[in-house]
């Protein structure tokens, strides 16, 4: 997306031929002004003592950095929402498979997904959930930008993983100990 790419095209860019090459060559450009961050809680708190402006961070700690901490900070999601795919599975062969389609039956409705996105500050995986939310609620959660997409879904994301993940890990460990 630094390089100009826009979120629903990045995975597509990424897995393409040189797509690896352009995204390192961008991270080239722009390390000096780079802070990397390990965990969330880390993303927080480089972001509440000053040391970086602006961060990318889980929308769900930011929410409660604000709840906590008396602060505002804000979330830009127009310029895409990278993350916070929502998917539920069922294991194969599992033994308490009608129990489980149940639980997902229940847990994917408007209801409790609105619970949800208040009690952690993430985006319901139900659309409908947002309509039982408050404005305030609803503050923190990438609503009405989702179609700037989520890049961490779908099958070119997972196969790319699957397939470059280990060999892409590796050359950015190598890259960001420079």
């Amino acid at each position: 997306m630094a390089d100009g790419v826009e979120p629903k095209d990045v995975m597509t860019v990424l897995s393409g031929p040189g797509g690896v090459d352009r995204a390192f060559k961008k991270l080239a450009e722009i390390k000096p002004h780079v802070h990397w961050w390990k965990s969330g809680d880390e993303s927080m708190q480089i972001l509440l003592s000053g040391d970086v402006t602006m961060t990318y961070a889980w929308n769900g700690r930011v929410a409660a950095a604000n709840k906590a901490n008396n602060r505002n900070l804000k979330i830009a999601f127009a310029p895409g929402h990278v993350s916070g795919s929502q998917i539920y599975a069922i294991m194969k062969g599992t033994p308490k498979k009608d129990l489980a389609i149940k639980y997902i039956t229940f847990a994917a409705q408007p209801e409790p997904q609105a619970a949800f996105a208040r009690a952690i500050s993430y985006a319901p995986a139900n659309e409908d959930a947002y309509k039982l939310m408050t404005d305030a609620e609803k503050a923190t959660l990438p609503q009405g930008y989702l179609y700037r997409g989520s890049l961490q879904s779908g099958p070119v994301y997972f196969n790319f993983w699957l397939d470059k993940g280990d060999e892409v890990l590796q050359r950015f460990i190598k890259f960001a100990a420079q």
